[in-house]
């Protein structure tokens, strides 16, 4: 089995004219919010169970998420490390497709035959999964512009400014469908409403990477 280091994912820019909504005149204006506000406040009115499974991970153990997928739909998963870079785990290189069904989701998926381990930069490092009904594929967009990657790269990293748009573009969809994006905070363990019929759910977790456990501080 693979062995990949996050720490030597390859930077590919992402195009700062990105709507995910499919709607090239929508325009994204979110004022006083940076990428990890928008993350937390979707996480916040769009809550979707699941997450990196630990909150402390030394330097080359494997890091692994669990989600409960409440719809079926599109899933995206990204990365925001301790430099503000943000890396898509998911979809990737060996698993293109990111239509899933509802129910449990682990990653790595079978598909994947490598696992993903902890390294540098450490800190804190941020884990969104968005799971939308429109058809949404970050890792196919990129392919799509011309960004092609060559065989050692797995996984698509995104400009800061293409990161800053793609956060503002999942927001702007979760505001389109209810006319704001709501400040209530659901407890880890609270499943999402049986009666929501949102077109995204969200869910941000965070976790610390650290050298070894001795210099690791929460």
């Amino acid at each position: 089995m693979r062995k990949i280091f996050l720490a030597f994912l390859i930077p590919v820019a992402l195009s700062s004219s990105l709507s995910c909504a499919g709607d090239a005149s929508k325009t994204f204006v979110v004022v006083g919010k940076n990428k990890w506000d928008i993350y937390k406040e979707l996480n916040q009115s769009h809550y979707m169970v699941g997450g990196i499974n630990k909150r402390m991970y030394v330097k080359k153990t494997p890091l692994t998420m669990t989600y409960e997928i409440p719809m079926a739909g599109y899933l995206n998963i990204l990365a925001i490390d301790a430099d503000d870079k943000t890396t898509v785990l998911f979809p990737n290189k060996y698993h293109r497709d990111n239509q899933v069904e509802k129910g449990q989701f682990n990653l790595p998926t079978k598909k994947m035959k490598f696992r993903m381990e902890a390294d540098a930069p450490y800190g804190k490092t941020a884990v969104v999964a968005i799971i939308t009904k429109e058809k949404i594929n970050i890792y196919d967009k990129q392919q799509a512009q011309g960004e092609q990657l060559d065989d050692s790269e797995i996984f698509v990293s995104l400009s800061k400014q293409g990161s800053e748009n793609l956060a503002k573009s999942f927001y702007v969809i979760a505001a389109d469908e209810t006319g704001e994006t709501g400040t209530s905070s659901p407890s880890d363990n609270t499943p999402p409403s049986a009666s929501s019929n949102h077109t995204i759910k969200v869910n941000f977790s965070m976790a610390t990477i650290c050298e070894s456990k001795i210099n690791c501080v929460f």
